[in-house]
């Protein structure tokens, strides 16, 4: 990013936020003047008149404000983000506001899934003839009730990754400390989907949780190479992972609980920080297509 650049999406943060702050800004003063107003001269008015204000001012901020807040973040991924992979793969395309859908998500198991669901900077991109897709995946479960709260269940990266091998069932590996995997997956007249599997090497059993559809395509996949492979995975990222090969692609999910790249307007932005930390990344994109091309079975018919 230029100096220019940084200086053009400031000043676009400033006055998103002085939107926000104005508005705020009447309404405390408002329901001071309803305060005051009340106690001094005990007249119903004086509770009326301001609330009205006060109602017709968060119409104002959920209205034009958010609206140029929403577009504000657009182009500030655009330049950020989009930016950066666009640099790093010839061909990327880069949406900041769409990414999987929530039936996608849902079809292919590997996450519990809450009621709150969202997806966005999705990528799709070519490294080393290799395709991929990535998108930001958040999905959450808000209970009800008195004491209602909010359990994230996933957030992170969602990585995709082609193969020209059409596995013959799904096989799932789990890492320690990626408590919402889904394994109790449906059934098919009483099967479950995947079923839990171990492998020879016990340093890897305590490591991972693993499942599968078919022994013999788990066996086959899940070698001692890609074991090692799996571990360096694990190594790149350093949060919670899983990789689960479904169909002809290799999904690689990575529970950061975090959204690095989301634009906070009532904070100046490091834009150092961020851009490190999209080239960090960036570059663990590509570590992982590298790992996994090293085992050739995967991506060979």
């Amino acid at each position: 990013m230029t100096a220019e650049d940084i200086r053009g999406l400031e000043r676009g943060r400033i006055a998103v936020r002085n939107s926000f702050l104005i508005p705020i800004g009447f309404i405390v003063l408002m329901y001071v003047v309803t305060i005051v107003g009340a106690a001094i001269t005990n007249n119903p008015l004086f509770m009326w008149v301001p609330h009205s204000v006060m109602a017709v001012a968060l119409i104002y901020i959920f209205k034009i404000p958010y609206k140029k807040y929403r577009v504000l973040k657009e182009i500030y991924k655009e330049m950020v983000v989009g930016k950066a992979y666009k640099e790093a793969f010839s061909g990327a395309m880069y949406n900041a506001t769409t990414g999987y859908t929530r039936d996608f998500v849902k079809e292919t198991e590997l996450v519990n899934l809450g009621n709150i669901y969202h997806s966005d900077d999705f990528v799709s991109a070519n490294y080393k003839d290799v395709h991929f897709t990535r998108a930001d995946v958040s999905i959450k479960n808000k209970s009800g009730g008195k004491n209602s709260s909010v359990v994230t269940y996933f957030e992170g990266r969602w990585l995709i990754i082609e193969s020209n091998k059409n596995f013959k069932g799904d096989v799932q590996v789990i890492s320690k400390g990626f408590f919402d995997a889904k394994k109790k997956t449906s059934s098919i007249h009483g099967v479950s989907r995947r079923h839990k599997v171990l492998f020879e090497n016990e340093a890897f059993n305590e490591a991972y949780e693993s499942y599968c559809q078919d022994d013999v395509e788990a066996f086959y996949l899940i070698t001692p190479h890609m074991m090692e492979n799996i571990n360096r995975l694990k190594e790149v990222y350093q949060v919670p992972i899983m990789v689960a090969f479904i169909d002809q692609k290799v999904h690689v999910l990575v529970d950061t609980r975090k959204n690095a790249t989301e634009l906070n307007i009532f904070k100046k932005v490091d834009y150092d920080t961020v851009v490190t930390s999209i080239e960090t990344e960036i570059k663990a994109v590509k570590e992982t297509i590298e790992i996994l091309r090293l085992d050739r079975d995967i991506f060979n018919a």
